[in-house]
């Protein structure tokens, strides 16, 4: 999975995330955060496309938040536990799985800006000179 890192925009650029792993296939958003035993600070998964969670398997308390298709706040699961279900709301787009306690931590609140940086190497680019 490619990672990206996650920045709050509507407070200053607050990094959310720095490595946040990105599930965009059917089988990655099924699998999601199953294997974790814990999620480390720093760390999440971004599900897109994506209208609700669901938690199965025991494994850590996380903060889900809901986005809408301009990454938006738009809803906020705090402390979501094994075996419930997320809210669903028509609008939601993606949802962003956090360690438990990283939307207080970082004030979060409903209507924040978020902002996705892609953390993908970029080519280098070679400047090549043949002589004649």
């Amino acid at each position: 999975m490619r990672e990206v890192s996650v920045l709050d925009s509507t407070r200053n650029g607050a990094v959310v995330g720095s490595r946040i792993q990105v599930a965009g296939s059917p089988l990655a958003r099924l699998i999601g955060l199953m294997a974790r035993k814990f999620l480390e600070p720093g760390t999440g998964l971004l599900l897109r496309p994506c209208s609700s969670v669901h938690i199965c398997w025991p494994r850590p308390l996380i903060n889900d938040i809901n986005l809408n298709s301009h990454l938006r706040v738009i809803a906020i699961n705090i402390a979501l536990k094994p075996w419930c279900v997320g809210s669903v709301r028509l609008r939601t787009r993606m949802a962003l799985e956090l360690p438990a306690g990283t939307v207080a931590r970082l004030c979060i609140a409903l209507g924040d800006q978020l902002a996705i940086e892609d953390m993908a190497p970029k080519a280098a680019t070679t400047l090549c000179v043949t002589g004649a």
